[in-house]
């Protein structure tokens, strides 16, 4: 019998890999083959670009003004409906998956170039999103992916079920979600509500005049870092942690995971929820760059040419700026020399063209 049981044994093993190795060989769809589509836009004014993927990341980037340039590389041709039309000065770029099924790296990655004035509504089911140097208002929505932002400004919404968020350098009003990701925000000004279910919030900038300024989180850290000088409101709450606060405080309420009170002349709210980790609050110094006055360029010595570049550089003291020593010669705008009058044609430096004086007269050398 247990002869019987051990084979019995061995047939359904072999059963099971035979089901899981057909079952591979209708678990991916063969989605096509990968293709790049590019379309350019003329308008007038300020674009908005309304932007739709599945599968795939967004990304925006400054261009010259009046134009508009998508790039899109399309994972799958045969299963991805792609379309980009124009209205107006909307731009609307549309890819979708259109059939059910398990499919292989099947997306569509989309880049596009505007105006650095453009009004943006972004959204992909499963892709990161970049934005660097563009001003007007932003709707950005992900359902798993990292949304990122450079040089901005304006009003911005950002969302996003999975990831992170980071700004780098904005001046604006920002309204920023994530279910399970940190939230970042460097060097900014403006008003902020930064909320995340799952993760840290840190902030380093100024919250501006009469802003109502919000940073929670169910499980993370918070760390603030406001310019001075500071002028804010304060009301700071933590169930599961410390506060501690580094800058003066007329506070109205002080315990150790509950602090309110007044920092300057509190003329911005600012509201601090966490649950279970610290807060941090301090002053950040600006330090401003010095101005330094540009160090003039070196003279040009005998027989140097002067390049052809903004500000370039004069000839020293004694010598005079003559002609290239032909037309064509591009790059320079001419030879630093004190030899040309001479009498003496200096092959290196002067020619019939550009010192006819020394060199207008010369004989052909003579060939034997």
């Amino acid at each position: 019998m247990k002869g019987y049981k051990g084979i019995g044994l061995i047939l359904m093993v072999a059963l099971v890999l035979t089901l899981v190795i057909t079952g591979c060989d209708d678990v991916f769809i063969d989605a096509g083959p990968t293709e790049v589509q590019d379309d350019s836009f003329t308008v007038e004014g300020p674009p908005i670009l309304d932007v739709i993927t599945e599968n795939g990341k967004i990304e925006i980037d400054t261009g010259v003004d009046g134009e508009v340039h998508v790039h899109a590389k399309i994972r799958g041709v045969d299963v991805i409906d792609y379309e980009v039309s124009q209205e107006g000065n909307k731009i609307r770029v549309v890819a979708r998956i259109n059939r059910s099924g398990t499919f292989s790296n099947v997306g569509a990655d989309i880049t596009i170039t505007t105006p650095a004035v453009s009004d943006l509504d972004l959204n992909s089911s499963n892709g990161r999103i970049d934005i660097d140097g563009i001003e007007g208002t932003s709707l950005l929505r992900t359902s798993n992916g990292e949304i990122s932002l450079e040089d901005v400004k304006g009003e911005i919404e950002a969302i996003t079920s999975n990831g992170r968020i980071s700004i780098d350098q904005m001046e604006g009003i920002a309204k920023l979600r994530s279910s399970n990701g940190a939230i970042d925000l460097e060097n900014v000004s403006g008003e902020f509500d930064a909320s995340t279910s799952n993760g840290s919030v840190s902030f380093v900038g100024r919250m501006t005049t009469g802003g109502n300024n919000r940073l929670t989180s169910s499980n993370g850290k918070i760390n603030v870092e406001l310019w001075a000088p500071i002028s804010i409101s304060l009301d700071a709450s933590t169930s599961n942690g410390d506060i501690t606060c580094e800058v003066p405080i007329l506070a109205t309420k002080t315990e150790d995971d509950h602090l309110v009170g007044t920092i300057g002349d509190g003329e911005a709210d600012l509201y601090i929820r966490t649950s279970n980790s610290d807060v941090n609050i301090k002053e950040l110094e600006i330090v401003e760059t010095p101005i330094v006055s540009p160090i003039p360029p070196e003279c040009k010595g005998e027989g140097e040419g002067i390049p052809v570049v903004p500000e370039p550089p004069e000839c020293c003291e004694g010598l005079e700026l003559i002609e290239p020593k032909a037309p064509d010669i591009i790059g320079i705008t001419g030879i630093c020399t004190a030899n040309c009058g001479d009498g003496v044609c200096d092959s290196d430096t002067e020619s019939e063209y550009n010192c006819p004086e020394d060199c207008g007269n010369e004989t052909e050398p003579i060939t034997e």
